[in-house]
Protein backbone atom coordinates (compact mmCIF):
# COMPACT_ATOMS: atom_id res chain seq x y z
CA UNK A 1 0.00 0.00 0.00
CA UNK A 2 1.50 3.62 -1.00
CA UNK A 3 1.03 6.85 0.88
CA UNK A 4 -1.95 7.59 -2.36
CA UNK A 5 -3.68 4.52 -0.85
CA UNK A 6 -3.62 6.03 2.89
CA UNK A 7 -4.54 9.35 1.08
CA UNK A 8 -7.59 7.61 -0.39
CA UNK A 9 -8.75 5.66 2.13
CA UNK A 10 -8.60 8.78 4.79
CA UNK A 11 -10.75 10.69 2.33
CA UNK A 12 -13.02 8.21 2.14
CA UNK A 13 -13.06 7.84 6.08
CA UNK A 14 -13.46 11.52 6.85
CA UNK A 15 -16.00 12.06 4.08
CA UNK A 16 -18.14 8.84 6.41
CA UNK A 17 -17.25 10.53 10.26
CA UNK A 18 -18.17 13.98 8.23
CA UNK A 19 -21.50 11.94 7.20
CA UNK A 20 -22.00 10.55 11.02
CA UNK A 21 -22.11 14.06 12.22
CA UNK A 22 -23.95 16.07 9.35
CA UNK A 23 -27.22 12.99 10.06
CA UNK A 24 -28.85 11.74 6.87
CA UNK A 25 -30.31 14.91 5.73
CA UNK A 26 -27.49 16.74 5.50
CA UNK A 27 -25.65 14.43 3.91
CA UNK A 28 -28.38 13.95 1.34
CA UNK A 29 -28.27 17.26 0.42
CA UNK A 30 -24.29 17.47 0.50
CA UNK A 31 -24.15 14.57 -1.58
CA UNK A 32 -26.77 16.08 -3.92
CA UNK A 33 -24.72 19.28 -3.79
CA UNK A 34 -21.85 17.34 -4.83
CA UNK A 35 -23.86 15.62 -8.02
CA UNK A 36 -24.51 18.82 -8.98
CA UNK A 37 -21.60 20.90 -8.79
CA UNK A 38 -19.87 18.40 -11.07
CA UNK A 39 -22.80 18.29 -13.67
CA UNK A 40 -22.47 21.84 -13.94
CA UNK A 41 -18.95 21.99 -14.64
CA UNK A 42 -18.99 19.10 -16.80
CA UNK A 43 -22.03 21.17 -18.69
CA UNK A 44 -20.65 24.45 -18.63
CA UNK A 45 -17.34 24.20 -18.64
CA UNK A 46 -16.68 24.82 -22.62
CA UNK A 47 -18.79 28.41 -22.15
CA UNK A 48 -16.62 29.11 -18.80
CA UNK A 49 -13.75 28.58 -20.30
CA UNK A 50 -14.10 31.37 -23.15
CA UNK A 51 -13.61 33.53 -20.00
CA UNK A 52 -10.08 32.24 -19.63
CA UNK A 53 -9.03 33.03 -23.27
CA UNK A 54 -7.08 35.87 -22.69
CA UNK A 55 -5.69 34.70 -19.15
CA UNK A 56 -4.74 31.18 -20.32
CA UNK A 57 -3.09 29.67 -23.17
CA UNK A 58 -2.95 26.21 -22.33
CA UNK A 59 -6.00 24.60 -23.45
CA UNK A 60 -5.60 21.35 -20.43
CA UNK A 61 -5.57 24.28 -18.25
CA UNK A 62 -8.32 26.61 -19.04
CA UNK A 63 -10.59 23.18 -19.16
CA UNK A 64 -8.91 22.27 -15.63
CA UNK A 65 -9.99 26.05 -14.24
CA UNK A 66 -13.17 26.57 -15.58
CA UNK A 67 -14.29 23.19 -14.48
CA UNK A 68 -12.64 23.86 -10.86
CA UNK A 69 -14.03 26.99 -10.64
CA UNK A 70 -18.47 25.88 -11.76
CA UNK A 71 -16.99 23.09 -8.97
CA UNK A 72 -16.22 25.25 -6.45
CA UNK A 73 -19.07 28.32 -7.15
CA UNK A 74 -21.86 25.61 -7.16
CA UNK A 75 -20.60 24.15 -4.05
CA UNK A 76 -20.44 27.32 -2.01
CA UNK A 77 -24.39 27.54 -3.26
CA UNK A 78 -25.21 24.32 -2.80
CA UNK A 79 -23.57 24.47 1.06
CA UNK A 80 -25.10 27.59 1.78
CA UNK A 81 -28.71 25.54 1.04
CA UNK A 82 -27.68 22.76 2.91
CA UNK A 83 -26.83 24.65 5.96
CA UNK A 84 -30.26 26.57 5.83
CA UNK A 85 -31.87 23.51 5.74
CA UNK A 86 -29.93 21.56 7.95
CA UNK A 87 -30.93 23.58 10.34
CA UNK A 88 -34.80 23.47 9.59
CA UNK A 89 -34.37 19.85 9.93
CA UNK A 90 -32.18 19.38 12.35
CA UNK A 91 -34.98 18.64 15.13
CA UNK A 92 -35.80 15.34 13.81
CA UNK A 93 -33.78 12.53 14.96
CA UNK A 94 -33.86 9.01 13.58
CA UNK A 95 -31.12 7.54 15.69
CA UNK A 96 -28.92 4.64 14.74
CA UNK A 97 -31.04 4.38 11.34
CA UNK A 98 -30.11 8.10 10.51
CA UNK A 99 -26.47 7.95 11.40
CA UNK A 100 -25.70 4.27 9.70
CA UNK A 101 -27.14 5.72 5.95
CA UNK A 102 -25.32 9.25 6.49
CA UNK A 103 -22.07 7.47 7.25
CA UNK A 104 -23.17 4.85 3.73
CA UNK A 105 -23.48 8.31 2.37
CA UNK A 106 -20.42 9.94 3.20
CA UNK A 107 -18.52 7.11 2.11
CA UNK A 108 -20.00 6.80 -1.26
CA UNK A 109 -19.54 10.49 -1.39
CA UNK A 110 -15.96 10.28 -0.32
CA UNK A 111 -15.45 7.89 -3.67
CA UNK A 112 -17.27 10.53 -5.61
CA UNK A 113 -14.68 13.44 -4.62
CA UNK A 114 -11.91 10.81 -5.11
CA UNK A 115 -13.35 9.82 -8.83
CA UNK A 116 -13.00 13.77 -10.15
CA UNK A 117 -9.82 14.60 -7.91
CA UNK A 118 -8.34 11.14 -10.80
CA UNK A 119 -10.45 12.79 -13.49
CA UNK A 120 -8.68 16.18 -13.11
CA UNK A 121 -5.24 14.25 -12.59
CA UNK A 122 -5.87 12.81 -16.12
CA UNK A 123 -5.45 16.17 -17.37
CA UNK A 124 -2.06 16.02 -15.98
CA UNK A 125 0.78 13.86 -16.39
CA UNK A 126 0.35 11.99 -12.78
CA UNK A 127 -1.19 9.04 -14.50
CA UNK A 128 2.62 8.52 -15.86
CA UNK A 129 4.17 8.28 -12.68
CA UNK A 130 5.52 5.21 -11.04
CA UNK A 131 3.41 5.24 -7.88
CA UNK A 132 0.03 5.97 -9.74
CA UNK A 133 0.36 2.63 -11.71
CA UNK A 134 1.22 0.57 -8.49
CA UNK A 135 -1.09 2.07 -6.02
CA UNK A 136 -3.92 -0.62 -5.18
CA UNK A 137 -6.93 1.79 -4.80
CA UNK A 138 -6.46 4.42 -8.31
CA UNK A 139 -7.81 1.64 -10.97
CA UNK A 140 -11.03 1.09 -9.33
CA UNK A 141 -11.38 5.38 -8.77
CA UNK A 142 -10.30 5.41 -12.38
CA UNK A 143 -12.95 3.13 -13.60
CA UNK A 144 -14.87 5.28 -12.80
CA UNK A 145 -12.91 8.53 -13.42
CA UNK A 146 -13.40 6.84 -16.99
CA UNK A 147 -16.75 6.86 -16.92
CA UNK A 148 -17.45 10.48 -16.00
CA UNK A 149 -14.98 11.10 -18.84
CA UNK A 150 -17.02 9.39 -21.43
CA UNK A 151 -19.87 10.63 -20.79
CA UNK A 152 -18.60 14.66 -20.62
CA UNK A 153 -18.34 16.68 -23.72
CA UNK A 154 -15.76 15.79 -25.92
CA UNK A 155 -13.79 18.93 -25.60
CA UNK A 156 -12.88 18.47 -22.29
CA UNK A 157 -12.58 14.68 -22.47
CA UNK A 158 -10.29 14.88 -25.15
CA UNK A 159 -7.34 16.16 -22.25
CA UNK A 160 -7.87 13.43 -20.18
CA UNK A 161 -5.75 10.72 -20.44
CA UNK A 162 -4.50 7.82 -18.30
CA UNK A 163 -1.59 6.52 -20.35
Amino acid sequence: MLWVDSVIIAMIFTCALAGIVRGLAGEILSLTGWILAIGTGLTFNREFSILLTLTVANPAVKVALSFAGLLFITLLIGNTINALLTDIIKGTNLGFFNRFWAMFLGSVHGGLIVATLILLAGLSPLPSEPWWNNALLIPPFQSLAVFMRDNIPSEMASYVNYH
